[in-house]
């Protein structure tokens, strides 16, 4: 009797142990609140993102200021259009090669402080240049080797700030929030480099550079009072192995994938006709720099328009968001209106004309990109978020393989053919791709 009641005792112990047991596996099987499975946390709210658009803002304008100044620094420094264009190699080399990498630390760090490393080393490398420029010491290896730092800190800025916008938005505005964004980034760019000029002109090139710091500076003072946001990190392999997740996982995602080859596209393209635009201001409409001014106004005229035409058409919740059209559809049309729009601007008979031309081409590309960015942040989980958005940035390195081919056969055939055939193609393979695809005619 005593013998079955031990046993009976034992076998007790024994199923509790291993109910126990079973507790404990299944608690450690739960996904933790980092993984994409949660919740998301409650956005801080709307002070977060206009501190985050602000900060962007600011970023953009030093830039766009940037492209004019160190342009003429080098021209004064070397008088070699060869060493200009060194300097654009320089800083878009980082791009295209270090954007992978950058991403993972993105995915793996704290983004908040990525981006304020990385906005910081911009605006103590603009501070640094003034200074040199005011001592007269400045030399043309200093500005090549700040042209590289630059680009390397953007290619950790850019996905690192992308990557934060959902966690300041509900993911139902997520549409209109990267949307407002670029409406502002393109308010940017199309004072800043006017406001550059005028600097250059009346206080010099230190001016110009000591303005970039202080813009530089803010974006660091607004990425400062912006809430950390959490982290994701899931896995404990190696930084080539997590790189390399992020490509398999636009692979493995038809929209992903789609969206990636349609972000490509136009910039392979259609976005060489901006390298072209001095020679139609010189050639074929013959406007001189007055004009080419004009003819760059009118194109970021529209990129701003568009901008801001690309927030209504995102939707949301309130407005009048059910009249929207599908935001697949929206992307299909304004790439084919990039397309044509370079055809036309190739068949434009006068200035006024192509003014006009830029201006719809200008907004329409402007549309195309806020709207492909948009998706692709739907199309992916947090966990990926700054690997794919490192991804996108580098698909705006390849624009090389596009000028280059497109300046030589300028050279044999024309600007304007050049330009009209590098539109038509734009426009049939963003139709090819949206109709091959069908995941893209879903988007809503």
């Amino acid at each position: 009797m005593r013998r079955r009641e031990a046993r009976g005792q034992w076998c007790l112990t024994v199923a509790r142990g291993g109910a126990m047991v079973r507790g404990v596996r299944d608690v450690l099987a739960e996904p933790t609140p980092s993984e994409s499975t949660a919740s998301p946390p409650a956005p801080p709210g709307p002070w977060a993102f206009r501190l985050l658009c602000a900060g962007s803002v600011f970023n953009q304008a030093a830039f766009w200021m940037q492209q004019v100044s160190m342009g003429w620094l080098v021209l004064e420094l070397t008088n070699s259009p060869l060493q200009l264009g060194l300097t654009s190699f320089l800083r878009g080399l980082p791009m295209l090669v270090l954007s992978p990498f950058a991403g993972v630390l993105v995915d793996r760090l704290d983004r908040r402080r990525l981006a304020l490393g990385a906005q910081s080393v911009l605006a103590a490398g603009t501070l640094l240049l003034t200074l040199l420029i005011m001592s007269h010491w400045v030399q043309a290896w200093h500005a090549f080797l700040f042209a590289f730092v630059a680009g390397i800190a953007v290619s950790v800025s850019f996905p690192a700030r992308q990557a934060m916008i959902p966690n300041v938005v509900p993911r139902a505005e997520l549409g209109r929030a990267v949307a407002t964004i670029a409406a502002g980034q393109n308010g940017a760019r199309v004072i800043a480099p006017g406001f550059a000029g005028l600097l250059i002109s009346v206080s010099g090139l230190a001016t110009c550079f000591g303005a970039q710091a202080t813009a530089f500076l803010a974006s660091v003072l607004t990425t400062w009072g912006l809430p950390t946001p959490p982290m994701h990190r899931t896995d404990t392999t190696g930084v080539v192995a997590t790189m390399l997740a992020g490509f398999q996982h636009i692979w493995t995602s038809p929209s992903l994938r789609g969206l990636m080859i349609l972000a490509v596209v136009p910039t392979v393209l259609a976005l060489p006709y901006q390298q072209l635009l001095p020679v139609f201001a010189r050639d074929v409409y013959q406007v001189g720099p007055a004009g080419l001014g004009l003819l760059l106004t009118a194109n970021s005229t529209g990129a701003f328009l568009g901008a801001v035409l690309a927030t209504a058409l995102m939707g949301g919740h309130g407005g009048w968001s059910g009249l929207c059209p599908p935001r697949g559809l929206v992307l299909l049309l304004s790439g084919v209106i990039v397309g044509l729009g370079l055809v036309l601007l190739a068949a434009a008979p006068s200035f006024p004309v192509g003014l006009i031309v830029l201006l719809l081409t200008g907004g329409a590309f402007s549309v195309y990109n806020a709207t492909n960015n948009a998706l692709l942040h739907e199309a992916t989980t947090d966990a990926f978020r700054g690997r794919v958005m490192s991804i996108y940035l580098m698909t705006w390195s390849l624009m090389p393989l596009g000028t280059l081919p497109a300046g030589a056969l300028a050279d044999r055939v024309g600007a304007p053919l050049t330009v009209a055939a590098g539109g038509a193609l734009c426009a049939l393979l963003v139709s090819a791709v949206w109709l091959s695809r069908p995941v893209l005619r879903q988007l809503r």
